[in-house]
């Protein structure tokens, strides 16, 4: 099965070509779902920050609603 492997010379000596991985389709193709995860974050941070200030600023209008619904049931 192993099969002993005949290297030339030449093969040892000569210089191994490694292809430019700092060109610029590399770093704009990796740019590209770093963006789309940035705007995930941001939304889900906008919608958090959203409810975070919208429940409070409702709460005294539930709260005066429920006052004067349960004062109506007991006047019934």
């Amino acid at each position: 099965m192993n099969k002993p492997v005949v290297v030339s010379e030449e093969a040892l000596v000569a210089p191994v070509l490694v292809p430019d991985v700092t060109s610029d389709s590399v770093a704009k193709a990796a740019a590209g779902p770093a963006y789309i995860v940035l705007g995930g974050i941001s939304l889900s941070h906008f919608l958090n920050d959203t409810m975070q200030s919208l429940i409070p600023s409702v709460y005294p209008i539930l709260k005066e609603r429920r006052l004067r619904r349960s004062s109506c049931s007991r006047r019934n």
